[in-house]
């Protein structure tokens, strides 16, 4: 994972899609969320906390920038792109997992 700055909101902001960022977009409900939005959100918020930098935004306030911004929102998008090899192989183990419970409650 690469840590790059992003401007959004009228500053550069750090942008890390870390494990961490992964794990919590795992707990959301992406019935009710846009995971696009989520995700930036995450990684903006992974990457304040890997500069030491406080969150003082949240969700709403990065779709907000992106409303001001579809540069920036490209931009977000690309750096999540690029990682998506990298998100199919975690989400790879998962995957087997449900497939596995899935096999244990039809048998």
């Amino acid at each position: 994972m690469v840590l790059t700055h992003i401007k959004a909101g009228g500053k550069e902001r750090p942008f890390l899609f870390s494990y961490k960022a992964i794990r919590d977009l795992a707990k959301v409900d992406l019935s009710i969320s846009d995971e696009m939005e989520v995700m930036s959100y995450l990684g903006f918020k992974y990457g304040a906390i890997k500069e030491g930098i406080e969150v003082d935004f949240n969700q709403e306030d990065v779709a907000d920038w992106f409303e001001g911004d579809l540069p920036s929102f490209f931009e977000v998008v690309e750096v999540i792109k690029a990682m998506q090899p990298m998100l199919e192989k975690m989400q790879a183990p998962q995957n087997r997992q449900q497939r596995r419970s899935q096999k244990k409650t039809k048998a």
